[in-house]
């Protein structure tokens, strides 16, 4: 198993659509659908988000979204 860091949700590998269709199963608010729109929109400019992604050979096993806020100043 390994740990990858994703910084956009097109770097995530094809093996996490089963994850995601389990999840959204779950919540609206575990979909790819709503963290595409939720980046999109509902962010400061200045965040970022990075997908932090436990991979083995054949699947993605987890996934967690980090969001990072720059400190006031920091950034133009």
């Amino acid at each position: 198993m390994e740990i990858r860091f994703h910084a956009d949700l097109a770097e995530l590998p094809e093996t996490g659509d089963d994850l995601w269709g389990i999840a959204e199963a779950d919540s609206v608010f575990l979909s790819r659908w709503w963290f595409e729109t939720l980046i999109a929109g509902g962010l400061d400019a200045s965040d970022r988000v990075v997908f932090a992604g436990l991979h083995d050979k054949r699947r993605t096993l987890a996934l967690i979204p980090c969001r990072f806020v720059a400190p006031a100043g920091l950034l133009p």
